[in-house]
């Protein structure tokens, strides 16, 4: 572009901007302008017009509006808006440079203090937006050479709602905004849809950092409860620690001494992890109605979740996920229906290393189960397993015929577990660590599989185990006979004992434990054979054939007796005459060698058949045959003992297991034939069923489940034609397609010998869901359910949502439990202190709701 002085001009109309260059020590740069419409100049007055879509440019700021003055003898910039004709909508005057953008009706604009008056002003801070009625911007250096912007309002509103006309805002009348830093307010009210409120500040800071910042976390609820008095929910603090990892602090604090404190950390690599950490304390402090002392209960809960992403190294695996908690803390400080009917925890942290090339596998694992109902925990920490994949014992060489033996393979496992099981009571205390027991095994596998006859597939394996038990119990009988009463009965009056009744106690069990590494040697070897056999019947019509598959599975197995004495123990039960007196017992606690203790040789025939059914049908529509499963995977096993003196045959199992109802339905059954009869007590006589009455087995019991799960859209989609677009946007029906409905019922039926008990073990509906009534309006179903045996329902909790574009409104409510929550706040913003919550919480529900 050409270069002007000032007292001379020159139009350029080779492109769409006009430059004017003015004397060096008149502006910083160059003014560059432009229009859509037409513009004009006085020479005179050193004036510029620009009408229609105009814009001009000045450094890093550009002004665009309908209609702009530049004068340039002032060196200011004036912009107005005009209202378009026949729209609904303002054209504004929109200012902006590198940091800042705003919108107004107009603005003034001096090139050389770099100041503007605007006026009826939007600008944007964060998640803020700042109306003003008379706005001026100030641009200055610091001393280190930056430049800063300053923003004073007059009669400014400041609010998150993003409409033209806001719907509610903090009205003051000054302001001075720090872009990216501060906004600082004086007097100020609330204001809702342009109405004041009683609700005063004297003065306010508003952080408007864009990047994380430390900074205090303003309280976003309250409570007035009976019995922990007046409390402030999630004040806390937010740690920045850096670009991968945040933390927050957050508390409840209450007035009579409650409160709950939880640490949240959020850290994500990319390309590597991601995980969050929640540990959380509660100490609540309620007083009995009863005897008006104070009951303090503390709680403690660990939450934790690590991810390790895909492509961070395929060699090394690590992930975690940990729920833990003492003393109900979830129960204790949430309504949810998950925190009140979950019964169990768990966790799993896992390590595993694959070595490259190599047949070797590690893996570390730590994991804690825990019932609330009873507070069992069982926590498992370390658990050490390495193994080698199964290789072959003689290699085939690369020049010669491969041999059957150089199909014989060999396997490899060897770990260590530290266990502790008790109450989460004691799991801290010096107690606990006195229940932890540990143990080393290792074990190996020789196996071998090929076929015989074409058509039968045989296996034969063998095994060894070797375990180091760090801690053993002994059992001893105390003989001495002791006497307890049970019953003791008196007279009309209660002033004369007419009877005692007393039990026996004939001898007590003591139990030691000791501290002492004892080895423990087992050892198995099994021989299988299996086939496929296959029948099919063929018909005429639609149904073109039947076929049955049947997969037998016979195997030998031989266990010898423990080869060590010292697994095992035996001990007197009892010191009563014709008592059975003794029992074989494991001396050990529930480590690596739990199980039955085996005193002699166990030889085992094992017998299953696995049967499949299936048809091929052709439609009237069809040009193929397509097959469909009739019954899948019904099985049918059993066991033969040589060595058993009695029993020898066990009961035969019966099971299968199906998906039906465009597999909406789990089908499950189970049903036990017992080869041995009933005598007339009802108890299994040694005489086998055939013998008496040529019967193979009678039949013992069976259960029969369905577990079915399914929303209202597959509903919908069953019965749509095809192609058919069902979208709930349409759709009046689709308000229900998130509802879903879950029903459990299981069958029992028992042979006790006299008669059969047929009875219903389970039965349940349960529904869960939003169902979603307008654009606006939704109703929260968490949990409800009907239980049709104890005629209950089973903790309902609902509720409702209302979107009112930048406030939301809703409710909570659990009828079982009498509590509920009532809300009218700001969406979750800066302004989402700004809340009217009313609630009734667990210790204050002594009566409904």
């Amino acid at each position: 572009m050409a270069q002007v002085t000032d007292s001379i001009y020159k139009i350029k109309t080779d492109t769409s901007y006009k430059v004017i260059q003015f004397s060096k020590d008149s502006l910083e740069g160059e003014v560059l302008y432009k229009c859509e419409d037409s513009s004009m100049i006085s020479v005179e007055d050193r004036v510029l017009y620009l009408w229609g879509g105009a814009e001009v440019k000045y450094l890093d700021y550009q002004i665009n509006a309908p209609e702009i003055i530049v004068n340039f003898a002032k060196k200011e910039v004036y912009a107005k808006k005009v209202d378009a004709v026949g729209a609904r909508r303002r054209i504004p005057v929109v200012f902006k440079d590198k940091e800042e953008y705003f919108e107004s009706d107009s603005m003034k604009y001096n090139f050389e203090t770099k100041k503007a008056i605007v006026y009826s002003t939007a600008t944007k801070q964060t998640d803020l937006f700042i109306h003003g009625e008379k706005t001026k911007l100030i641009t200055v250096k610091n001393d280190s050479g930056q430049v800063q912007n300053f923003i004073y309002n007059k009669n400014a509103l400041i609010t998150t709602c993003n409409k033209e006309v806001p719907h509610y805002g903090i009205r003051s009348l000054k302001q001075k905004v720090e872009p990216d830093k501060i906004a600082v307010i004086g007097v100020s009210y609330l204001e809702i849809e342009k109405v004041p409120t009683p609700v005063i500040l004297p003065f306010g800071f508003f952080p408007l950092f864009k990047n994380k910042h430390h900074g205090l976390i303003i309280p976003r609820d309250y409570e007035n409860s009976q019995q922990l008095g007046f409390g402030f929910r999630d004040v806390g603090y937010y740690f920045p620690i850096s670009d991968r990892i945040q933390t927050t602090l957050l508390t409840d604090i209450y007035l009579r001494g409650s409160y709950k404190l939880g640490l949240n950390t959020e850290y994500k690599t990319r390309y590597k992890y991601n995980g969050r950490l929640l540990i959380s304390y509660a100490r609540q402090v309620t007083e009995s109605a009863e005897v008006l002392t104070k009951i303090v209960q503390p709680s403690f809960s660990i939450n934790w979740q690590h991810n390790q992403d895909e492509k961070a190294n395929p060699m090394h695996k690590f992930s975690g996920s940990v729920n833990f908690q003492t003393n109900d803390f979830a129960n204790r400080t949430n309504n949810s229906a998950n925190a009140v009917v979950n019964n169990t925890f768990g966790s799993n942290i896992n390590y595993s290393r694959i070595f490259r090339d190599k047949p070797f596998n590690l893996t570390v694992n730590a994991s804690h189960n825990q019932v609330r109902a009873t507070r069992r925990v069982e926590i498992q920490l370390p658990v050490i397993d390495f193994s080698i994949n199964r290789f072959a014992l003689i290699k085939p060489s690369k020049i010669g015929t491969r041999k059957w033996y150089h199909d014989i393979g060999m396997t490899y496992n060897a770990g260590f577990k530290n266990q502790y099981i008790g109450t989460d009571t004691f799991l801290f205390d010096s107690q606990s660590f006195k229940e932890m027991s540990s143990g080393f095994r290792q074990s190996s596998s020789i196996n071998l599989n090929f076929p015989i006859l074409k058509y039968l597939n045989v296996g034969l394996s063998a095994n060894g185990s070797h375990v180091i038990e760090m801690k053993k119990v002994k059992y001893t009988l105390d003989p001495t006979w002791k006497y307890k009463v049970r019953d003791t009965i008196f007279n009309s009056d209660s002033t004369q004992i007419i009877s005692i009744r007393q039990d026996t106690i004939f001898g007590k069990l003591d139990t030691l434990v000791s501290f002492s590494p004892v080895n423990v040697y087992d050892a198995n070897a099994s021989a299988s054979i299996s086939t496929n056999l296959y029948g099919t019947l063929q018909f005429k019509g639609k149904i073109k054939a039947i076929r049955h598959t049947l997969r037998p599975t016979f195997s030998f197995g031989y266990s010898p007796k423990m080869l060590n004495s010292a697994a095992y123990d035996s001990i007197y039960l009892s010191s009563a005459p014709n008592a059975k007196r003794t029992q074989v017992s494991n001396i050990y606690r529930e480590q690596f060698s739990r199980g039955q203790v085996r005193t002699k040789n166990a030889f085992t025939v094992n017998y299953g058949f696995t049967n499949l059914f299936e048809a091929k049908y052709r439609g009237s529509r069809d040009t193929i045959d397509k097959k469909i499963k009739l019954l899948d995977n019904i099985n049918v096993r059993g066991s033969y003992s040589i060595e058993a003196d009695s029993f020898n045959w066990s009961p035969i199992y019966v099971s299968t297991n199906s998906l039906i109802f465009k597999k909406w339905t789990n089908v499950s059954f189970n049903a036990v034939f017992d080869p041995y009869g009933l005598d007339t007590n009802g108890f299994r006589n040694k005489e086998l069923l055939w013998k008496k009455s040529r019967k193979l087995a009678r039949f013992d019991n069976f259960s029969l489940t369905f577990n079915t799960n399914f929303s209202l859209k597959d509903i919908r989609n069953l019965f749509a034609k095809k192609g058919e677009n069902l979208s709930s946007s349409v759709a009046i029906e689709g308000i229900l397609d998130n509802f879903s409905i879950g029903h459990n019922i299981g069958f029992v039926l028992k042979n006790t010998g006299k008669k059969d008990t047929f009875y219903t073990n389970y039965h349940s509906i349960n529904t869960a869901g939003d169902i979603k009534l307008s654009k606006r309006w939704s109703l929260n179903i968490t949990n409800i359910g009907y239980d049709f045996l104890s005629k209950s329902l089973t903790y309902p909790d609902l509720g409702f949502n209302c979107d009112l574009h930048c406030w939301e409104m809703g409710m909570s409510w659990q009828p079982q439990r009498g509590t509920y929550t009532f809300y009218l706040r700001v969406k979750p913003s800066t302004f989402g202190f700004i809340n009217i919550p009313y609630r009734k919480n667990q210790f204050d529900a002594y009566t409904g709701y």
